[in-house]
């Protein structure tokens, strides 16, 4: 009986929440003109409609047949262009998926949140407040642009976002976390901070995703720390924000990329600690030196594919370690052969075949390129492990073994790729080049066992 009672509760739940939104669709296409700002009022609506979800449903099962439903409605309306609907719902021309990602994002935060009621109300008060008033302010204000894929975004848009965001953060955390006033006030910045990442490297609508779900893993990995841990945690949030942006200049990434880089630091110091976010971010600051000296005026150049390309590999060492070193020498080992890739995928190497002796130019390039690497990534580890652990007998046989390694996935993929202006920042590049670092770093995994 008692499952009967839970399953019709669900059912009607799901049921007025089904009419709300039908309501509010049918409203706004009634009394509103086709504009972003009815788009974003819906966006708001359906956000603050989901906020009710901890109270109309006891388990993840309706939520995520409710999102289920939701997704095909939106999709199904989207096909359908000559609906009244259409033009109140979406953006003639522009490719997104966010229809999609909205209710996914919504459901995975629910289902990840573990009935903490502050880990869901927040990110999705977020998602629904923060997104909608950024893309206003940034569309009525906006006049600094930078890149994301397919598009730009405004920094006048993002500002209102992390400002937005921290103020729904504290309003949300204050009233339902237990926690002390400078307690929640930390959250809500590391929140905030770490939102405004997400968003502003997301593009076709991937920000309904990737914001609330971002903001609700780093809620649940910060929220049990100490104030003093937790002050620590947003020092290290500020001060990466900061150097990030700082020194763009010396990378070739676009805006959107360069938060993509935050977001995936983030992540480094949350699963591994600031030993694990020291490596990518001399990378990324080696990058122009790492080029040759013909490509150092490119700028604004590579997307965020080529930052999924670094952090796929990383993240998988990351989560193997589970909080300790014990990967990290192949963690290194992935980041220096990006480093080597870099400063060899722009060579060409058939410049070299009227020469005498090509063959031995070419490997002599490419070892150029490796050692390079090889140094700006491991002469840091040393200090780092020697200053936490120690250096072994073993660590000590890994980095003098970790050229060798580098070379070889580095001239598999020199001498499999055929450079040219559409390849260098095409997606079929960065899985090649995040493919030859797995490569590497497997090699450095068994070359010590």
């Amino acid at each position: 009986m008692t499952g009967l009672l839970s399953i019709t509760s669900a059912l009607l739940s799901s049921g007025l929440v089904l009419a709300v939104l039908v309501a509010l669709l049918w409203l706004l296409a009634c009394f509103t003109k086709p504009s972003e700002t009815s788009r974003k009022l819906i966006h708001m609506l359906m956000g603050l409609t989901c906020l009710s979800f901890p109270w109309l449903f006891s388990s993840p099962t309706p939520v995520i047949v409710l999102s289920i439903v939701v997704s095909i409605l939106l999709s199904g309306l989207k096909l359908s262009e000559q609906s009244k609907l259409y033009p109140v719902l979406f953006s003639v021309g522009r490719r997104s998926i966010g229809e999609v990602c909205f209710p996914l994002g919504v459901s995975l935060t629910f289902v990840l949140s573990n009935g903490v009621l502050a880990h869901y109300i927040a990110p999705v008060a977020i998602l629904a407040l923060a997104d909608s008033l950024s893309a206003l302010i940034g569309m009525k204000f906006g006049s600094k642009f930078y890149k994301v894929v397919n598009g730009s975004k405004t920094l006048e848009g993002s500002l209102a976002f992390f400002f937005t965001a921290a103020l729904t953060a504290f309003v949300s955390l204050s009233l339902l976390s237990p926690a002390s006033l400078s307690h929640v006030i930390m959250l809500a910045l590391i929140a905030a901070i770490a939102a405004t990442a997400f968003e502003g490297m997301s593009w076709g609508g991937l920000d309904n995703l990737f914001v609330p779900v971002g903001t609700l893993l780093v809620l649940a990995q910060v929220d049990k720390q100490s104030d003093l841990q937790l002050s620590h945690t947003l020092a290290v949030f500020i001060g990466v924000f900061l150097l990030i942006l700082a020194l763009k200049r010396l990378s070739t990434l676009e805006g959107g990329a360069a938060l993509a880089v935050v977001g995936y630091i983030y992540v480094c110091y949350m699963l591994g600690g600031l030993a694990w976010i020291l490596l990518p971010v001399v990378l990324y600051a080696s990058y122009r030196r790492l080029m040759p000296k013909r490509f150092a005026k490119i700028v604004s150049t590579h997307s965020i594919f080529g930052v999924l390309s670094v952090a796929s590999v990383g993240i998988f060492w990351l989560l193997a370690s589970h909080k300790s070193d014990v990967y990290i020498y192949p963690y290194a080992t992935a980041l220096a052969t990006h480093g080597a890739i870099i400063a060899s995928a722009h060579i060409h190497l058939n410049a070299f075949d009227d020469c005498v002796n090509s063959d031995k130019l070419k490997i002599y390039s490419l070892v150029c390129s490796v050692l390079k690497s090889w140094s700006l990534i491991f002469i840091p580890l040393v200090f780092i492990t020697g200053f936490s652990t120690g250096i072994s007998a073993n660590h000590i046989v890994q980095i003098f073994l970790a050229p060798i390694w580098i070379f070889v996935a580095t001239a598999l993929f020199v001498t499999t790729t055929k450079v040219g202006p559409d390849f260098r920042n095409s997606s079929s590049r960065w899985i090649k080049q995040g493919a030859c670092a797995a490569i590497g770093s497997a090699l450095a995994l068994v070359g010590t066992i």
